[in-house]
Formats: structure tokens, C-alpha cells, sequence
């Protein structure tokens, strides 16, 4: 990616894992070694980055679910599993994608309620199940 920007034009820096937690002190120790920063960049086309996400979401055999009420979220050892009105779903790993409808998830998905509910730093798509909270069913 850093390759490719910078072949278009883009002045972008690879930094190193204390580096991006200065720029995003939202990320944790161990879950970054190292990232790309363009400090020129001011502007993102939204739609296209989120469409990427997908793309490599779905590359990687990420099941994503859209349009699908979430009734229960519940984390057993290391396996979350979230009951939806026509069954379940379970992974080790559980993104909440629900943006701005986030707050219409069940009180049982408040888990670390120090979060915020809407962050600017992208999550990593490592999981093998993502949702959503709205409309009538899997995708």
C-alpha cells in the first residue's frame, strides 16, 4: 500500500508502532508494528475506503452479517457468541461495526463501557464474523 501511494504522489511515512499510538492513542500496545502516516492526506472518500475494508474483509474469509437484529452478546473463554432472532453466530473475535446505531445494541454487548462509541482509528478486519444491527437478516 505505502508503495503504491507513494508511486501516485503521496508523501507517506512508515512509523513504527509508538509512533501511530502517538498519532492514535486509542490503539493498544501489541496490536500495531508499525503503520503508514501521510501528513498531507486532510480528506477520505468514505464510501471507498469502507468498500476496501469489505473487500479485504471478505478476501480474508471474514463472514460479515448486515441487516440483522442483535438480540444478546455474550463472551465464554475466548469465543464471543451473538444471538441474532433466527439463530447464532460465534467467533474469537468480534467487531462492532454498528457506527452511529451502536447504542441500539443490547445492554449484554456493553462490554468495556469506557469505549467510545464512535472512534476515527480503523479496526483490522482478523476476524471471522462482523454486524450489524439493523434490517431483517443475514447477507
Amino acid at each position: 500500500m505505502v508503495r503504491e501511494i507513494r508511486a501516485s504522489g503521496g508523501n507517506v511515512a512508515t512509523i513504527d508502532a509508538n509512533a501511530a499510538r502517538t498519532c492514535v492513542p486509542l490503539l493498544k500496545q501489541g496490536y500495531v508494528a508499525a503503520a503508514a502516516f501521510d501528513a498531507d492526506a486532510m480528506d477520505i472518500d468514505v464510501d471507498t475506503l469502507h468498500q476496501g475494508y469489505l473487500r479485504g474483509a471478505r478476501a480474508a474469509g471474514v463472514n460479515i452479517v448486515t441487516n440483522c437484529l442483535v438480540t444478546k452478546i455474550q463472551r465464554s473463554d475466548s469465543t464471543w457468541t451473538v444471538d441474532l432472532p433466527d439463530g447464532s453466530a460465534s467467533a474469537d473475535t468480534l467487531i462492532n461495526a454498528a457506527g452511529a446505531w451502536s447504542t441500539k445494541l443490547p445492554h449484554s454487548a456493553a462490554v468495556g463501557q469506557s469505549a467510545c462509541a464512535r472512534c476515527a482509528a480503523p479496526r483490522c478486519w482478523s476476524t471471522r464474523l462482523a454486524t450489524s444491527t439493523s434490517g431483517r437478516g443475514p447477507r
